[in-house]
């Protein structure tokens, strides 16, 4: 169709409209946003967003992968294995505790406590809390016991404050009473505890390059469970608990560490009937 025979329609159409044509361009200009605006969000949400662990662009199934390959590659990186010198970020650091701080609690107790230690010198205050400790009593010991934690406490010396960024002690404030004598069990704060901690590794692992590690403390279980360690944490109740450390430090990340896990199959019965 010719042109100026187009014009001629959209001119007779425009006058039994009766519009003008100021109106007409306004019409046609916000259609056109409109639909302008439409495709660039529509780009947007399909373009290659800068990948993070999570985006609030990801929908909810997308997540459901990214959730299960950070669980999967989930690993326990030792001190000997991480960069020397290295430090973490503090948005690293809150967001590693935030997470902690999200983990199921029964009657929400939150029975979790942290204790936080950076850099080289303060971790080093935290070694020397347990060389005073053992120190006294090195002579009432049996061999093998010192032995072992003298072993130990050499490699904590050795690695901790030169390889670790950030040392976690890891608590549980046991939940008093109430007016009848009731309260959560034991064993679902622990629990609660543990989960916690796995929020932080979860998260460690996120970042792509922060090594995680929970050292249990039982080269140092004495240390660990006694009144001087509540004190010097400020745990009021003799039934805190204290559960060892969370040790961060910033590995190579182009090293990978394996690890397998027996099927899944040998450990779950279904009972449908």
């Amino acid at each position: 169709m010719p042109f100026h025979q187009l014009l001629s329609y959209l001119h007779t159409w425009v006058e039994e409209l009766a519009i003008s044509w100021p109106g007409v361009v306004s019409i046609f200009v916000l259609v056109a946003t409109v639909i302008a605006l439409m495709i660039t969000i529509k780009l947007f949400r399909c373009s290659e967003y800068p990948q993070s662990k999570a985006t609030i662009f990801t929908s909810r199934k997308d997540k459901v992968p990214i959730i299960l390959d950070n669980i999967l590659s989930r690993r326990t990186i030792f001190p000997k294995d991480c960069l020397e010198d290295q430090i973490l970020h503090k948005s690293e650091l809150d967001t590693i505790l935030e997470a902690a701080n999200w983990a199921p609690t029964h009657n929400k107790t939150e029975p979790w406590r942290y204790v936080v230690f950076q850099g080289p010198e303060s971790i080093t205050s935290y070694l020397d809390f347990l060389d005073d400790f053992y120190r006294p009593i090195a002579n009432d010991l049996e061999e093998k016991e010192l032995e072992k934690f003298n072993k130990k406490m050499a490699s904590a010396r050795k690695e901790w404050p030169s390889k670790c960024a950030t040392l976690i002690l890891i608590a549980m404030k046991r939940q008093l009473p109430d007016e009848n004598g009731d309260r959560m069990p034991e064993w679902e704060e622990v629990c609660a505890v543990a989960m916690s901690v796995q929020n932080m590794h979860l998260v460690a692992t996120s970042f792509g390059d922060v090594a995680g590690f929970w050292s249990s403390h039982t080269w140092c279980k004495r240390a660990r469970d006694s009144v001087e360690m509540r004190k010097y944490l400020n745990l009021a109740c003799n039934e805190d608990r204290v559960f060892g450390a969370f040790l961060l430090g910033r590995y190579d990340s182009n090293k990978r560490f394996r690890s397998s896990r027996k099927s899944i199959c040998d450990k779950v019965q279904f009972r449908n009937a």
